[in-house]
């Protein structure tokens, strides 16, 4: 716990020296990408370092979104913005929201974060929103697979894609009923006497 909360106040050091400089570099006589890249750092800082729990941490949530969006309207191909958008909208529920922002990304192209983002996001509404054992969370288990899959072949040595492969494949486990998922995977013969 001890750890956790020093981090949670070095990153409120950090970003308030972040947001010093960036007020700087927000300015209208900078580059829309350079003001776009400062906002996304603000945002994602105050993403970070914000609790949610306190009226401190809402408000800095709050101004982290407003970053977020300008970071992202400034630079629509600033992908770490769109993440970073995404999740800040996971974290308060909103998970379409946060789908629509993965999408963005993966529009523009293949990415290996978002993609890992997107499986973890697909199983959260398999299991959130769909009813067990419907056709909508079989798909939704699908989907997390098939992203986490994209995400191994765009960097195999990730680790976190792989964890990603191994909780989809839980997840599909589940789904489709223990028994059943366990004999598709693992087909398993009665040995012959």
């Amino acid at each position: 716990m001890k750890a956790a909360a020093d981090a949670k106040a070095s990153l409120k050091v950090l970003l308030n020296d972040v947001v010093a400089v960036a007020n700087d570099l927000e300015g209208p006589n900078h580059p829309a990408t350079h003001r776009a890249r400062a906002l996304f750092t603000r945002g994602r800082l105050q993403e970070a370092a914000a609790d949610p729990s306190t009226d401190e941490g809402a408000a800095m949530l709050t101004a982290a979104e407003e970053a977020l969006k300008k970071a992202a309207k400034l630079d629509p191909a600033l992908d770490g913005a769109w993440n970073c958008l995404g999740q800040l909208f996971w974290k308060k529920g909103n998970l379409e929201g946060a789908k629509n922002c993965y999408r963005a990304v993966l529009a523009r192209g293949p990415n290996k974060k978002t993609h890992q983002a997107m499986s973890m996001l697909s199983r959260a509404l398999a299991k959130s929103k769909a009813k067990p054992g419907s056709e909508e969370q079989k798909q939704l288990v699908a989907e997390s697979m098939d992203h986490a899959k994209e995400a191994v072949k765009l960097d195999v040595a990730d680790g976190a894609s792989w964890y990603a492969v191994g909780m989809a494949y839980m997840a599909a486990f589940f789904a489709d009923g223990a028994s059943g998922a366990f004999y598709t995977l693992v087909p398993i013969r009665p040995r012959s006497r």
